[in-house]
């Protein structure tokens, strides 16, 4: 269940009922001239509060105090950001993921909040709108639909406040973008806690069927593996010809611009939605979190039902390429040779090298759209975590101002990506002597993120193109949960597109 967003102008605080409303303080002060006014008609019982040294000094600490009667709220929550001269945008986000915690906590239904209305150094009002809600979002997510208790979180909505016309107009957009954003966001998170045994390419395929129906200017058509035969997917279905569950390519258009004629932006996600890694099986420990291999794919579900939430004004197509990876007496061995949809032939060394090989055919399948670019989505490799830790989203491409851009738009959303170099020196290390090439580097086992980057980029010579690699950034390390990223990236992107950022 998402919380639903609703705006206020802080004049009319007085008027509103809640059961809580967010008080900045700064220096140890009230930072805003309303809670000010608010304070001296009520004898001082904010400032009071201040003046016992019960809020810490610590930015994120807070103090909840007894109603006062003016606000019509049950409790008021002083929320200590620091000194005003250093607010910065993390320390900013360090406290609002602080408060969440604590909103959770009071298991309180309905809130006030005027901490965007502080000046946050770095960025505008409408981010420091998003950053707080962005962070509410995050940790109000829960995952209930296989527990017997299926109680929802109390908190259903939060009203924010804005303080001047220039104010209001920012917060509109911001809480516009946010919606969109929560329902993608939680439709990927979903997606990918289901477990393998639910969430199976077919299941995938029928979901994107139901978007098609939610949404008018979404379609959807999905290949089974009958037709990806006939086209000649090779690569694909040996990945699936072990498992009793039959793959899927899954494909949804989003129609937003006024041409249906304008050329779409591509994205294309893994959709592994269980990686045994095949005849080259996995270690047992490793195999837990293997339902979070589809979260390329579930990135892709959740950043199309964002923009037909927010009714983005572009073209757009997500293709999911969804397949189980299992070993049988039907499977593909290491050693054999398969034949692409490019005609590429590609020598099977890893059978746990799987992603490359259904993102290969997709990528190929894709040139059918004359897209103005593509984006694929993969938890590809460990070798990505080995380099960028569980921070950054990498990022391999051809096209040094596409991924300046992609790289922009995750410093402005908080979801940051990192150029990774993708060179002729590890495309030779995919040489193969009875195909045209091998899909995963056996005797020198170095660089395989860009080894990998570099295996895709033989299959998307004819147009703009970027591979993201996140399988660091996908799920929370040492625990079974999604994350949502890097989805506010990729929006944020498009967002880019189409406003000034």
């Amino acid at each position: 269940m998402t919380i639903e967003l609703k705006m206020l102008s802080l004049k009319q605080l007085t008027s509103q009922k809640a059961d809580l409303v967010l008080i900045p303080v700064q220096d140890g002060k009230l930072s805003l001239s309303a809670f000010r006014t608010l304070d001296n008609a009520h004898n001082q019982a904010l400032s009071k509060a201040l003046a016992s040294g019960l809020l810490g000094s610590a930015c994120g600490d807070s103090l909840l105090l007894p109603a006062l009667d003016a606000p019509g709220c049950m409790h008021s929550l002083l929320v200590n950001l620091g000194d005003k001269k250093s607010l910065n945008r993390k320390t900013y986000q360090k406290a609002c993921q602080r408060l969440v915690t604590k909103l959770l906590e009071l298991n309180v239904s309905h809130v006030i909040n005027a901490l965007p209305l502080v000046k946050v150094h770095g960025i505008n009002f409408a981010w420091t709108v998003r950053d707080c809600l962005g962070e509410l979002s995050r940790q109000h997510y829960q995952f209930t639909e296989l527990k017997s208790d299926k109680t929802p979180r109390a908190l259903t909505s939060v009203t924010t406040l804005f303080d001047t016309k220039a104010q209001q107009t920012a917060l509109k957009t911001a809480l516009k973008e946010q919606r969109a954003f929560d329902s993608g966001n939680a439709l990927t998170r979903y997606l990918g806690d289901l477990p393998g045994n639910i969430c199976t390419p077919t299941y995938l395929a029928e979901h994107a069927k139901k978007m098609a129906k939610q949404h008018s200017k979404l379609t959807t058509n999905v290949l089974d593996e009958a037709q990806m035969k006939k086209l000649g997917m090779g690569a694909l279905l040996s990945v699936s010809q072990g498992s009793k569950q039959p793959a899927k390519l899954i494909v949804m258009e989003y129609q937003g611009a006024r041409s249906k004629k304008s050329e779409p932006i591509v994205f294309v996600g893994k959709g592994i939605t269980f990686d045994t890694g095949g005849i080259s099986l996995k270690p047992s420990n490793a195999m837990l979190s293997m339902k979070y291999d589809m979260q390329g794919g579930a990135t892709v579900f959740g950043l199309m039902q964002a923009i037909a939430e927010y009714n983005l004004p572009l073209n757009v197509v997500g293709v999911v390429a969804a397949a189980e990876n299992f070993p049988a007496e039907t499977a593909t061995k290491p050693s054999d040779v398969v034949t692409s949809l490019s005609g590429q032939t590609i020598e099977i060394t890893n059978t746990d090298a799987e992603g490359r090989l259904v993102l290969c055919d997709a990528l190929t399948y894709v040139k059918k759209f004359n897209p103005a670019e593509v984006i694929d989505i993969a938890t590809l490799t460990g070798a990505v975590i080995t380099a960028l830790g569980h921070s950054y989203t990498g990022v391999w491409g051809r096209d040094n101002k596409q991924i300046a851009e992609l790289l922009k738009a995750g410093e402005r959303a908080s979801d940051e990506a990192w150029q990774l170099p993708l060179s002729d020196d590890y495309a030779d290390m995919l040489q193969s002597d009875t195909a045209d090439m091998i899909n995963s580097h056996k005797q020198n086992p170095v660089a395989g993120s860009s080894v990998a980057a570099c295996f895709l980029a033989k299959f998307t010579k004819d147009y703009r193109w970027m591979h993201c690699d996140i399988a660091g950034v996908a799920s929370e390390s040492g625990r079974l949960r999604a994350t949502g990223r890097p989805l506010n990236l990729f929006f944020d992107y498009l967002l880019g597109k189409v406003s000034k950022r």
